[in-house]
Order: structure tokens, then C-alpha cells, then sequence
């Protein structure tokens, strides 16, 4: 993937993320690593906001925890 490809890509992500994420509160991630979360992790902070990522293979009560706290 290009750099422009990827900008593309992370500027229409972060316009569907929009309506679904109102407000100014950090959005948290739960993604395994690759390049869907990268893109995701761009699309959040060009709409203005703090990426929160969480560990994917921890346990849910401790992946709801460290969203609560973020």
C-alpha cells in the first residue's frame, strides 16, 4: 500500500467513524496488528481524537477495564 493509498483509505474510515463516534472522548482499538489497525489508529487521530489500543488477547474484563480508564 502506498502512502497516498493509506491516507485515502484512513480519510474515509475517519468520515464513517465520525457519525459513529460523536463527542471528544479517546476511542479505544481492539484490533489484532496489522495494517487494517494501523489504518484505523490514522483514520481516529486525523478526526481529531486519542487512539486507546487494547491488547486483543487479553481477558474481556481486563480489555472493558482498560477502556473504562481511558
Amino acid at each position: 500500500m502506498t502512502f497516498a493509498g493509506a491516507l485515502l483509505r484512513a480519510l474515509a474510515l475517519g468520515e464513517a467513524l465520525r457519525a459513529r463516534l460523536p463527542g471528544d472522548a479517546p476511542v479505544a482499538l481492539l484490533l489484532p496488528p496489522s495494517a487494517g489497525a494501523a489504518l484505523a489508529n490514522l483514520a481516529v487521530i486525523l478526526e481529531g481524537r486519542v487512539t486507546v489500543n487494547l491488547n486483543y488477547t487479553a481477558p474481556r474484563s481486563v480489555a472493558l477495564d482498560c477502556a473504562r480508564r481511558a
